[in-house]
């Protein structure tokens, strides 16, 4: 990147909030005595596509996007090539393509959008693809590549795993899920008395731990505002993050827990991939997570970098069955 070029680098994403973060750390990494020696654009969902596709036509060396959004752009721009009526710009330069995520990525409803931006990038490109766990839907696509590239004499995929997870059949294979600083925990409770613990674990962790931040996921966005509605009742700051709430609301909610304005953020599977919270040093689940590999990301929010941290899950009687899959998935839980 000495001397960039438009379109150097697409990196995708599944979540705004990571775009954002992405774009951010990005933008933080190429400034050379205060100027910045590229130019970085973030494209996602929740604003106006008619701004995304002028920014897109000057030429940004780097873009940060969610899958959806630039599809959709890229559609638009087919649409109307022919009228003038949109700005012209394409991804026929890229030369670096990261899915980050990937596994999610590959796994969940973006196969429709992914195959749209794949169709206009270049052949000739170097593809990172980063994934906190080992999938099944990673390793085929690893296994797919490494196919094509013997095909047509190339080198084939090089594979750099980390202490980690790698899923076969929906079964661990690799010696740990979770991190050795991370001290794991479970309740057993009647469901009507889930909120009440809740309270009390919230409250004491945030008088014992001044600077501490704390990470509330639950399963829907309806309990995120029933739970963001029992925290303010018993005077405990906090704020919401999910899926249905404009993006300026989410860009508030996570500014405000970032800056330590709320100490706690109550939140959905949104939030528990990729996202940095350096002082969050408690992850509590309200509801155990309906997959095992969906736990994993979410305690990932803690213990990072070598810090301690502590999880602990709620589970009633119901979700027993799931919280056996967790523990066979990971190793163990502490009662």
């Amino acid at each position: 990147m000495s001397e960039p070029r438009p379109f150097y680098a697409l990196i995708i994403t599944p979540t705004r909030e990571l775009a954002h973060q992405i774009g951010e750390q990005t933008a933080g990494l190429n400034l050379v005595q205060g100027k910045s020696i590229c130019t970085v654009y973030v494209v996602t969902g929740g604003q106006s596509m008619i701004r995304q596709g002028s920014d897109l036509a000057r030429g940004p060396h780097i873009v940060v996007a969610t899958p959806g959004r630039l599809a959709d752009l890229l559609r638009t721009q087919k649409s109307y090539a022919d009228s003038g009526s949109v700005p012209e710009w394409n991804l026929s330069r890229v030369k670096v393509l990261v899915l980050d995520e990937a596994d999610r990525l590959l796994e969940d409803n973006f196969g429709k959008d992914l195959a749209e931006i794949m169709s206009a990038l270049p052949q000739n490109r170097q593809t990172l693809l980063f994934s906190a766990t080992y999938s099944g839907a990673v390793k085929r696509a690893v296994e797919s590549a490494r196919a094509t590239a013997i095909a047509e004499n190339r080198n084939p995929p090089i594979i750099w795993e980390s202490k980690g997870i790698t899923e076969s059949c929906g079964l661990k294979t690799a010696s740990s899920a979770t991190v050795d600083t991370l001290s794991q925990y479970y309740l057993i409770t009647k469901p009507e008395l889930k909120d009440a613990f809740l309270v009390h674990v919230i409250d004491q962790f945030l008088n014992e731990n001044s600077h501490s931040l704390i990470i509330v996921f639950t399963n829907k966005c309806k309990w995120c505002h029933l739970l963001g509605l029992i925290m303010s009742s018993v005077g405990i700051q906090s704020a919401v993050l999910h899926s249905s709430m404009p993006q300026s609301d989410r860009i508030a909610a996570l500014t405000s827990f970032k800056s330590s304005h709320v100490r706690v953020l109550i939140a959905t599977d949104l939030a528990s991939r990729g996202l940095d919270f350096p002082t969050v040093d408690a992850i509590i689940n309200h509801n155990v997570p309906i997959r095992p590999k969906d736990y994993v990301h979410r305690v990932g929010r803690t213990a990072r970098a070598g810090k301690a941290g502590m999880a602990l899950t709620f589970a009633d009687l119901f979700e027993i069955k799931r919280l056996k899959a967790i523990q066979t998935f990971i190793g163990s839980l502490q009662v």
